[in-house]
């Protein structure tokens, strides 16, 4: 009996950590588990996670302990790689642009080229191109194993180890999620202070910033040690605060319905929402609306109010009053930092980062001046080609959705999706300034070491897998979806509060898929396993 105790202690621990340090969703390159860390190489989470992993097989191999999984499960994952495997043969065999590939050397990856001098000089024959696809096709494979070792490992880890213990779980989720988010708050009040051209608030987070991200390394100018006219917090890209958000509204939320310190959580959400503003980021402002009515929907369903009483007035409120900030504090006549110059000597690169500075400065006083200008500047940019990031983003949706669709049931393969990318961009989507440095960077240094980023997980899924491997991919999500709201539904239900928070949590986290996928914060995978605990579960009584 001690023993079970000590090992549900140490997973215990091992499980907060991961919540603490999945925030940080990319750290320093110094820190980032290039080799080993799949989906996550640049979230702290790898390291908690790998030991969870190696602590678990010791468990189950030297300890000869049980877990329970359910079989569901086992015929999902086997399902799920039966498909990626096929869709990995089928790519690797039908893949046409090999020779785009050869044109490259073994200078595009370090370790191979380690490898293959260390062959050379060694006398072991070896052409350089078959060097290149050995390599190729290692990292595809290694890749896709990876993908399914971390994310649904994620899931059946912490079914395994929380049967019967999801209150335990859910306990240890809620503290280490709240303790990140109050480090969220603080260097995001000293983000907001800098907005308003408080220069120590600047100075400090010119410190600060580049320990909780790398600075000018992609492409050489992102991410940007500053942001003039945009609240992030400890994130690099101010859009990623909405898919943190997606997880952090249902737990404050959930937090306010259970009676002690309304108040107190009132304020935060409120606090919280008016950040989340600031950030002008569409998958931030987007995710509130969808918070908002997807709330609604379920007071409906549920017959639930009270939570209504803390959303609808905070989001209206901090509106206006994060236009009022935006509109009378934020106004720049000129940048005043250069975001790359700190790490950067590179000429053009900086040339570059002051165009978007200076850009973004004049949108900022031009038009997010008014209640209406902000909507517009936001979501009614989305339409707008040219504006901000669309002209990139909507070339690489709109090229996936093409290679998908020429390649409808299994797609072209896990991972090999870049350059079918790069050759099925018309020419007007191929001179956008950010697209073009894309596409140069992908065909001089070679796909291993560059490749088009996935801007959404659906499309990329769609385009390498098809239409069957985004299905197998989804069913889990929808299948724990319905499951709970049948529950829901459950007459003297004593944990409706905790399923509206699982559900909540799903439906946001899977809008967060639109905007670079579930690997930009992971929360996903354990809210999923935590839902197929719920709907597993035999107990009605409130979780505690």
């Amino acid at each position: 009996m001690t023993k079970k105790l000590t090992e549900h202690k140490i997973v215990s621990v091992l499980f907060s950590i991961t919540f603490f340090v999945m925030l940080f969703n990319n750290a320093p390159k110094l820190v980032q588990a290039n080799s080993f860390g799949g989906p996550f190489a640049g979230n702290l989470l790898v390291y908690p996670l790998i030991a969870l992993l190696v602590y678990t097989l010791y468990c189950r191999f030297y300890k000869k302990e049980t877990f329970e999984v359910p079989q569901y499960g086992k015929r999902f994952i086997g399902v799920y790689s039966a498909v990626l495997v096929i869709a990995l043969i089928h790519g690797f065999v039908t893949y046409p642009y090999y020779d785009m590939v050869f044109q490259t050397s073994v200078d595009q990856s370090d370790k191979m080229k380690l490898i293959y001098q260390w062959l050379s000089q060694h006398n072991i024959p070896i052409k350089q191109d078959s060097m290149i696809v050995f390599w190729m096709v290692l990292r595809f494979v290694k890749n896709t194993i990876l993908d399914v070792v971390y994310c649904w490992g994620i899931v059946f880890l912490t079914y395994a180890w929380f049967k019967n213990r999801d209150s335990e779980l859910f306990l240890n989720y809620r503290k280490s999620i709240l303790i990140g988010f109050y480090i969220f708050l603080v260097i995001g009040i000293i983000d907001s202070i800098h907005l308003a051209k408080f220069d120590w608030a600047t100075q400090l987070l010119l410190i600060i910033n580049p320990f909780f991200h790398p600075v000018a390394t992609d492409m050489g100018w992102w991410p940007r040690v500053m942001l003039d006219n945009q609240l992030r917090s400890f994130f690099s890209e101010p859009s990623f605060v909405g898919n943190y958000a997606a997880f952090l509204m249902p737990l404050i939320i959930y937090q306010f319905s259970q009676g002690k310190h309304k108040l107190i959580y009132s304020l935060i959400f409120a606090l919280f929402v008016f950040m989340i503003f600031l950030t002008q980021a569409r998958t931030a402002v987007a995710i509130i609306v969808v918070y908002v009515a997807l709330m609604v929907l379920l007071a409906l369903y549920t017959r639930k109010w009270k939570s209504l009483l803390v959303i609808i007035p905070s989001v209206v409120i901090m509106f206006f009053v994060s236009v009022l900030f935006i509109s009378h504090l934020v106004e720049r006549a000129d940048g005043d930092y250069n975001v790359t110059s700190h790490y950067v000597t590179n000429d053009s690169v900086t040339a570059h980062d002051n165009a978007l500075k200076h850009e973004s400065n004049a949108t900022a006083k031009s038009d997010v001046s008014s209640y209406k200008s902000y909507a517009a500047h936001t979501v009614g940019s989305l339409d707008k080609g040219k504006e901000r990031s669309n002209g990139a983003r909507y070339a690489v949706m709109k090229s996936s959705i093409r290679v998908g669709l020429a390649h409808p049931i299994i797609g072209v393969g896990p991972g090999l999706g870049t350059l079918y990318l790069v050759n099925n961009f018309t020419s007007t989507e191929a001179h956008d300034y950010e697209l073009s440095n894309w596409i140069k960077t992908t065909e001089t240094e070679g796909i291993l070491k560059n490749a088009i980023t996935s801007l959404t997980e659906y499309l990329t899924r769609f385009a390498e897998t098809g239409f069957v491997g985004l299905g197998v991919f989804l069913a889990p999500f929808f299948y724990v979806l319905v499951r709970l709201l049948i529950r829901m539904r459950q007459r003297n239900n004593e944990r409706i509060h905790y399923q509206l928070f699982l559900v909540a949590s799903l439906v946001c986290g899977l809008v967060t898929g639109f905007n670079g996928g579930f690997s930009t914060f992971p929360a996903i995978w354990f809210i999923l396993g935590m839902g197929l605990l719920e709907i597993d579960s035999k107990q009605q009584n409130q979780i505690s």
